[in-house]
């Protein structure tokens, strides 16, 4: 059988298989980097309610696409919903009520009724089901409102005069400050209210969705071909649910960072997530969301917890506000309370930009993931991959994905400098490294039997330290037991059994190693006992006697080894050295993956691995 048709018979298996377990089947590691550009598409800034071309807003709050491509909008302080055509025309559908004296505002109310006759107060997010029923969280009177095509406006569940959080038929139900609304391809509306995320089936049966976000005010969805992933914006942050999984499985990120348990947010000290007002799913990973602490327009992505302003001038500091208006390209672009957001069809973003009292369109961009691969069953896979790539597989646990961004991730950094190597470029080829989660012997073993079958990756770097061992030797109560004397024969024996595997098949096997910090110095695991996080007991004085079985029983598997214990060592012996480990996280500092990354460039420069013919080849 061809090399190409036994791989397409390994991608379909390795695909199918992704989806029996419930993982993600898209992403690639590949990152475009382009930049978001800002227009506007509705509303001169003025404050009203006009409609018609040049259609004026009070202050846009929710907005939603239908399947013909109109935009419902919900103008939160004009107690109005609007609908914008494709053309931009603009026209109220339903709600009324004049400013009152301070001329920012209409006084709310609450009225069932056909357009006009109908009131709301400060309505905010705004869903379309597939019949093209608008759906509105209709905040201040805690209820759903639903509006037919023919504008008339009834109360779908909730009751202005009880709220609370009652679960069961719609007509009995009760909410409590709903804000947030979304709904999947079954007509599933997800409500976010201050009591939780709320579902409302096709039926009209209420439920929650149980222990997700911390009085929850803002909720998106994406549905996939494996289920619905629910992400909610609360008091802390983001908080994401994939299908299937239970919440001790959810993905938190903590806008703060202080006083609860979620896993830190921040990638650096100075890009905290800050405030979401509103979320967009962008794919199963990935969300968008407006900041409303530096009125920007950010994307999170969930499975590394990469954060990255698309639009709107970065800021940090509230006494130097740089919110304004002006389109155009990415951070030159800016907003003033940009409010709702939504996932345009032709792939972009719109936000309500509620100061502004417009709507603005971000372009669309590619949203390649560089750690949507993780959850792969056989990460990197493409059908047509480029002739031209060489395929790097960048083996570890969580040290190669956590806490970083792409361009300074090891992978990122590597895939940099192997660019400009010129034997490399005499090939023809690029690198693509793409990062994989295996974390134990046996996960080895099989992956590297995988891409024996398949041919796919030309080279296998291993991102090898205590952690990985730690997984391999866990004991019946789920502790890491190192006591096996055999652990090190162990290692040593699958090492070189991964080599004979590749090395037949003509592919690279590099093993790239390094400590932890309960292992290295204290100054570099203190966060560990003051947090209790492995106590008790937990000591800070460093045990290298593990570091030195596995440095022992790597270098006897014969495998070319890149160990950086000794540059790690004379930067911590600097007096001018900085943290290699978070000092609230055990992962990588920026300085420590830039370490590995030229250790292990510099290294592949001197074997040149792709000299020897690639797997593209074969």
């Amino acid at each position: 059988m061809a090399r190409s048709n036994v791989l397409r018979a390994i991608v379909s298996l390795a695909l199918a298989s992704a989806a029996v377990l419930g993982l993600s089947e898209s992403a690639s590691p590949a990152p475009l980097r382009t930049v978001a550009m800002v227009s506007t598409v509705s509303g001169t800034g003025e404050v009203g309610f006009g409609d018609g071309s040049s259609g004026t807003f009070v202050m846009p709050t929710g907005v939603a696409y239908d399947a013909a491509g109109n935009i419902y909008v919900a103008d939160g302080a004009a107690q109005r919903i609007r609908r914008v055509d494709p053309d931009g025309a603009v026209h109220t559908i339903a709600g009324s009520g004049a400013l009152d004296a301070s001329g920012f505002w209409v006084t709310g109310g609450y009225a069932d009724g056909r357009g006009s006759a109908a009131r709301f107060d400060r309505p905010a997010g705004i869903a379309v089901r597939s019949d093209g029923t608008i759906y509105v969280a209709d905040t201040l009177n805690h209820c759903i409102r639903r509006i037919d095509a023919q504008g008339n406006v009834t109360t779908y569940a909730g009751l202005p005069s009880a709220p609370g959080h009652v679960d069961g038929p719609r007509a009995t139900a009760r909410f409590g400050l709903p804000t947030g609304l979304a709904v999947d391809r079954r007509d599933v509306l997800y409500v976010a209210d201050y009591t939780g995320i709320r579902t409302i089936d096709a039926d009209g049966n209420v439920s929650t969705i149980p222990s997700l976000g911390i009085e929850p005010y803002a909720v998106a969805v994406f549905d996939g071909p494996l289920g619905v992933t629910v992400f909610a914006g609360d008091q802390e942050g983001i908080v994401a649910r994939r299908p299937g999984r239970a919440p001790s499985e959810d993905r938190g990120f903590a806008w703060d960072g202080v006083g609860n348990t979620r896993r830190p947010f921040s990638t650096s000290a100075q890009e905290p997530l800050g405030v979401p007002a509103f979320l967009a799913a962008l794919d199963e990973t990935k969300v968008a969301f407006t900041e409303l602490r530096s009125n920007t327009v950010r994307t999170l992505e969930t499975i590394s917890g990469q954060s990255e302003i698309v639009a709107g001038h970065p800021n940090y500091d509230g006494s130097g506000d740089s919110g304004g208006y002006a389109d155009g390209p990415g951070q030159s672009a800016a907003f003033f309370t940009p409010l709702g957001i939504a996932h345009a069809p032709d792939g972009g973003l719109l936000v309500a930009d509620g100061g502004n009292r417009r709507l603005r369109k971000l372009s669309a961009t590619d949203r390649a993931d560089p750690w949507g691969s993780l959850d792969l069953a056989f990460p990197g896979v493409e059908e047509n991959p480029e002739p031209t790539e060489y395929r790097i597989a960048y083996v570890g646990n969580s040290y190669i994905y956590d806490v970083t961004d792409w361009p300074t991730s090891i992978e990122g950094v590597l895939a940099d400098r192997l660019s400009s190597v010129p034997s490399l470029i005499a090939t023809g080829k690029h690198p693509k490294v793409v990062p994989i989660i295996k974390l134990a012997n046996a996960e080895i073993e099989s992956f590297a039997d995988l891409c024996a079958q398949t041919g796919f990756y030309d080279l296998v770097v291993l991102n090898w330290n205590l952690g990985d061992v730690y997984a391999t030797y866990e004991n019946e109560r789920r502790k890491p037991d190192l006591a096996a004397p055999d652990w090190p024969a162990a290692l040593t024996h699958m090492l070189v059994d991964v080599n004979r595997k590749l090395s037949a098949k003509h592919i690279g096997f590099v093993v790239i190693i390094h400590p932890v910090p309960d292992g290295f110095a204290p100054s570099e695991g203190t966060w560990y006992p003051i947090a209790k996080q492995f106590a008790p007991p937990y000591v800070m004085a460093p045990d290298a006697t593990a570091t030195r079985e596995l440095v022992a029983a790597v270098a006897r598997s014969g495998v070319p080894v890149v160990d950086v214990h000794p540059a790690f060592a004379a930067e911590e012996r600097s007096v001018a050295h900085v943290p290699l480990f978070g000092t609230s996280d055990f992962h990588f500092t920026m300085r420590a993956r830039a370490i590995i990354a030229e250790a292990l460039a510099a290294r592949l420069s001197e074997m040149a691995p792709w000299q020897r013919g690639t797997a593209a080849s074969k």
